[in-house]
């Protein structure tokens, strides 16, 4: 059963009487994310949130909920059981998908985060921008996009604020955490190919797989997007048994470990136009760019791309892949500036970006918050 129309407006009525007579010392904020590596984007604020006593956290269970996630002073709820809340007063609710807001959130400011900081430009053309009070941007780049599709949709309402990719937090205190730790005699190569519901937009390709296996020089990890290992949602392809076919102790498929963690161990990465490529940059270490030509002719990736091929090497074909990788390891690194650059036009706040979400959080479910024209 969903809140009516007269259920909402009761719930915003009754919230606004409570906040005015001072009878609600305590905000309520929801996260919501439909999957468990989305929910990882959010994670870093809720700890960071922990730590304001005026605020009360509720987390709704994705549908692979990781029971790492279950900490103190926050109220994980399945989704159903949220649903059925229908009188609960929400200040502030927190989501990945930029797509739709669920129905149940009857009230409250609405706030958008990103999952990853790669081109979103599909992504967001597809978002409804009216049902969004705030969007959380994680860096220059993608805000001057929001702004310019949400000016067109005339969704004038909607706040584009500077806050940065809370998960780069993260990798930034690990890696210092582990500065110098190296666990293999070889070289890293992390193989990380994103996901387009499109398939002839997805990048991986076994001829890459293939390359990376003959390599005896390498350690090879292969950390394709979840939704890669599903052939359900890639034009049935079984990515699976095809990576399992050159599987050996040099060539691993990693599904559950860390993001960051494989982030960290790697020497160099090669991928497409997924977010870890950008993530990695705040790591200063090389790449290798693939990315199918039907991508590369795709318009809304036109602009992004070509910051990429300058801070990452670039190949055309997997028959190029062995030459630039071993050069990338023995040459001197001259991206290093190139990348540089496009850490600083990706990314807000790193390192504190988790912080600062917090904080624009907390002025929001209480209200506090001025805005400059312009935002």
């Amino acid at each position: 059963m969903r809140k009516s129309y007269y259920q909402q407006l009761f719930i915003v009525a009754l919230k606004n009487t409570l906040n005015f007579l001072g009878l609600r010392p305590v905000r309520n904020v929801v996260f919501f994310a439909p999957v468990e590596f989305h929910l990882q984007h959010l994670m870093p604020v809720v700890k960071e949130l922990q730590r304001d006593t005026s605020i009360k956290i509720f987390i709704v269970k994705t549908i692979d909920f990781s029971e790492s996630n279950n900490i103190e002073n926050v109220v994980v709820l399945e989704r159903a059981e949220f649903e059925k809340m229908y009188w609960k007063i929400h200040d502030v609710v927190v989501t990945t998908e930029l797509d739709f807001i669920p129905y149940w959130f009857g009230s409250g400011k609405r706030i958008g985060m990103f999952h990853g900081a790669g081109p979103k430009k599909g992504y967001l053309e597809r978002m409804t921008g009216k049902e969004f009070d705030f969007i959380f941007s994680p860096g220059p780049f993608i805000h001057n996009l929001e702004l310019t599709i949400l000016n067109r949709l005339k969704k004038t309402k909607t706040k584009v604020v500077p806050v940065g990719l809370p998960s780069v937090d993260l990798l930034v205190s690990s890696s210092n955490d582990r500065l110098g730790e190296k666990s293999r005699n070889k070289p890293t190569v992390l193989y990380a190919p994103s996901w387009h519901w499109d398939p002839k937009m997805i990048s991986m390709d076994e001829e890459i797989l293939k390359g990376l296996y003959l390599l005896e020089q390498v350690h090879v990890v292969i950390r394709p997007h979840p939704n890669l290992l599903n052939p359900s949602r890639n034009g049935n392809v079984d990515w699976v048994r095809i990576i399992n076919k050159y599987k050996s102790l040099d060539f691993v498929l990693s599904r559950n470990e860390p993001i960051n963690d494989l982030l960290i161990q790697a020497d160099i990465i090669v991928g497409d136009i997924s977010s870890v490529m950008y993530e990695f940059l705040v790591l200063d270490k090389p790449g290798i760019l693939y990315v199918k030509e039907e991508v590369l002719e795709e318009s809304i990736y036109s602009e992004a791309i070509k910051p990429l091929i300058e801070a990452y090497e670039h190949i055309d074909h997997a028959g190029e892949l062995k030459n630039t990788l071993l050069a990338a390891f023995s040459e001197t690194d001259i991206r290093q500036e190139h990348r540089q650059i496009l850490k600083e036009s990706t990314f807000y706040n790193i390192g504190s970006a988790s912080s600062v979400a917090a904080k624009e959080i907390s002025r929001i479910a209480n209200n506090d918050c001025e805005w400059r024209e312009g935002n």
